[in-house]
């Protein structure tokens, strides 16, 4: 039977360690004071503490009327108006001894906390009644500035009450039908007669929510100050309150927690002491910081000495982002452009040249005849020259490494073989070419008929007065003709290569106008270019050919759609027919 006592000793040990204690709770109890919720005897419960808490029972004698708040509380846990809480003991004894503000018990035993006051401490929570008187701390207060209705002087306190607020005292003057009372409306203090003490009517009023009519500042300019202290009252601070937001987003800030003086000292009591506010730095995540860059480097040296060239500088980050800032805008590397004047010509090409015919060419190519001025570009390592105008026309030496072909080109775009006049020399300077002139003629077929067509050197200073040019223009578009005067197209010239060999490709001819209307007669109808496909054979069937095994296979270029546009321009485009015939040993072009 011995063990099983033990064991029976044992489980009653180890269910009192772990089993929390049962508190009487009514009311709230918090360490700002302005969050402790009033006790009403009703309310009163039962409950259980979490661990760490033990029963306490916490007495405010500075809030007139209030019972004891109760409840379970942590032993390390300040409270209003006290350092902090000292050990627990098993019954519930109240501290401070002596007079003070506040007092409270603390116990470690189920249900200690149900404190019933003796008679002198209900006295500081009494409403009325001659005990009453001792609970204030001024039973004397004097009243200035309150000259309406004559309320000026010395006030004491009464043992009268008002029904609305019986737990406030009430104050009379000691001459006059004068009466200091909690104000009927709930806020505030207020002066009137005696029979306002059941109408709640008022001459004047304070509007504040104090213990005392001295404590705290009236309207209209009224002061009621304390004239008579009673016993000592020292000081009383609240709680702090909690601490506010960063004042910062990111990075480092500030932020602060106030308290405020419940009970000022009085009677000769001690202050308050420390201030009303603490603050402390805090922080948060780091601040958004954007890409910063350096300066930039010198710059280098142009890369030409003439004709434009280009120098750089560059820059490197000096600050990269962080925490979601922006990164660095702008490019590393600066161009700018460099020794923009005209390079002097190295080569013996000169800088101006003349197109000129007296023959058949200067009729089918009239707009080509004129005076071109070599410009700074180059095209295949030979100048290129143009002739200014709303359909400028240019020089150049054009090169096709798949069609093995380099001749000289007077056309309206550069770089292509769309042209009026060709050369099949390779000379470096177009002027030094001498014959070999060929002219898009009005049959649509290349000529080479007109042996005075060439391109020369042209000097402003010895050709201006004669240059055939001129000749060419009154010849064509200066004569006199009748008041009216149809427009007139020229024949196209002939077909352009077709772009593509295989897979559909697109050939290109053009005409211009060889005479403007004029006196009311018609326009030129149509454009001045036409396209049609051409080398429709898919590539795939023509590689396959490549290689045949029986006889010899002819691929013929077939044109099936001619279109018009309406794009004006002042050219006939070439033409090149090929029929190429491929067997199986052997490749010839013509």
């Amino acid at each position: 039977m011995g063990w099983k006592v033990l064991i029976l000793l044992i489980e009653i040990l180890v269910c009192r360690g772990v089993k929390s204690l049962t508190c009487y709770e009514c009311g709230k109890l918090s360490e700002d004071p302005l969050q402790i919720v009033d006790c009403f005897e009703k309310d009163k419960s039962l409950v259980r503490c979490n661990t760490g808490e033990f029963c306490l029972t916490y007495i405010r004698n500075y809030k007139l009327g209030s019972e004891p708040v109760r409840g379970c509380y942590p032993q390390n846990q300040t409270l209003p108006g006290l350092v902090k809480t000292t050990k627990p003991s098993p019954t519930c004894e109240l501290e401070p001894e002596g007079a003070g503000p506040v007092k409270y018990c603390m116990c470690d035993t189920d249900r200690c906390n149900d404190v019933v006051l003796s008679p002198q401490q209900r006295n500081l929570l009494a409403s009325s009644g001659p005990d009453s008187l001792s609970a204030s701390s001024c039973p004397k207060v004097e009243v200035t500035n309150a000259d309406y209705a004559d309320c000026n002087g010395l006030y004491e306190v009464t043992s009268e009450m008002v029904e609305w607020a019986p737990e406030r005292f009430v104050y009379k003057h000691i001459t006059k039908d004068r009466y200091i009372f909690w104000n009927a409306g709930g806020l505030g203090w207020s002066i009137g007669k005696q029979a306002y003490l059941e109408s709640g009517s008022h001459w004047h009023r304070s509007g504040l929510d104090t213990n005392e009519p001295w404590e705290g500042e009236w309207e209209g300019g009224v002061e009621v100050s304390c004239s008579e202290s009673g016993p000592a009252v020292d000081c009383l601070w609240s709680g702090y309150s909690a601490w506010t937001a960063c004042s910062a987003t990111c990075g480092k800030g500030e932020q602060y927690r106030e308290r405020k003086v419940l009970q000022p000292a009085r009677g000769g009591g001690r202050g308050c002491l420390g201030g009303d506010r603490q603050t402390r730095t805090c922080s948060s995540r780091a601040c958004p910081r954007n890409c910063e860059w350096g300066p930039y480097d010198s710059w280098s040296s142009c890369s030409k000495t003439c004709g434009g060239g280009t120098r750089t500088r560059r820059r490197r980050v000096k600050k990269r982002e962080e925490a979601g800032g922006e990164p660095c805008k702008g490019e590393a590397v600066d161009v700018q452009f460099c020794n923009t004047q005209k390079c002097e010509p190295t080569d013996a090409c000169c800088n101006k040249v003349s197109v000129g015919s007296t023959g058949n060419a200067r009729i089918d190519q009239a707009l080509y005849m004129g005076i071109y001025t070599r410009i700074d570009n180059e095209f295949n390592g030979k100048p290129v020259y143009r002739r200014e105008g709303r359909n400028p026309l240019y020089i150049y030496f054009f090169t096709s490494e798949r069609d093995r072909l380099s001749l000289w080109v007077i056309g309206p775009e550069l770089g292509q073989f769309i042209a009026g006049i060709r050369n099949s020399k390779t000379g470096n300077c177009v002027h030094d070419l001498g014959g070999g002139w060929k002219y898009a003629s009005r049959a649509g077929v290349w000529e080479d008929n007109d042996p005075s067509l060439s391109v020369k050197c042209y000097d402003d200073r010895v050709n201006a007065d004669n240059d055939p040019v001129n000749d060419v223009i009154d010849d064509v578009f200066k004569k006199k003709e009748s008041s009216r005067q149809n427009c007139q197209w020229s024949k196209f010239g002939p077909w352009s290569e077709c772009s593509r060999s295989c897979d559909k490709g697109t050939q290109v001819r053009t005409r211009v106008v060889l005479r403007e209307p004029r006196g009311g007669g018609r326009a030129c109808r149509g454009g001045n270019r036409q396209r049609r496909a051409c080398n429709q054979t898919p590539c795939d069937v023509l590689e396959r050919k490549k290689n045949p095994t029986t006889t010899t296979t002819t691929t013929t270029t077939t044109t099936t759609t001619t279109t018009t546009t309406t794009t004006r321009r002042t050219t006939t485009t070439t033409r090149r027919t090929t029929t190429t015939r491929r067997t199986t040993t052997t490749r010839r072009t013509t």
